[in-house]
């Protein structure tokens, strides 16, 4: 994306670049997913976007960077926030891994039953 002015979004310091969603690393769908905020408030190649992700898949780093993305326009310009709110580029995702219990495999996970 070329554009005139910069926004950097940077969600957790640390390695791998955007880039790798365009060039073969991840699908054509986690390219459109991060795009959705610029294609919402209308602000497609205005903004030169630099987001570093750590952890996760390539699903979950993709709405990690596109719910940064919705929040920088939103401080950006207010006026973006009711299409991207419509859309809910600005709604977390709050699923987390649950934790493993005592006496459990994983964390419902038993461990297999013996008989004698």
């Amino acid at each position: 994306m070329n554009g005139g002015e910069r926004m950097a979004v940077d969600l957790v310091s640390q390695p791998r670049l955007v880039y790798g969603f365009s060039r073969g690393r991840g699908r054509e769908y986690h390219r459109e997913h991060i795009l959705g905020p610029l294609v919402a408030s209308q602000t497609c190649g205005k903004f030169d976007v630099t987001a570093v992700v750590k952890g996760g898949g390539l699903t979950g780093q993709a709405g990690a960077i596109r719910l940064g993305l919705a929040r920088a326009l939103e401080k950006y310009n207010p006026d973006y926030r009711p299409p991207m709110k419509r859309h809910g580029f600005l709604t977390r995702d709050a699923r987390m891994v649950e934790r493993k219990k005592v006496g459990r495999v994983k964390a419902r996970k038993s461990p297999q039953w013996v008989r004698r």
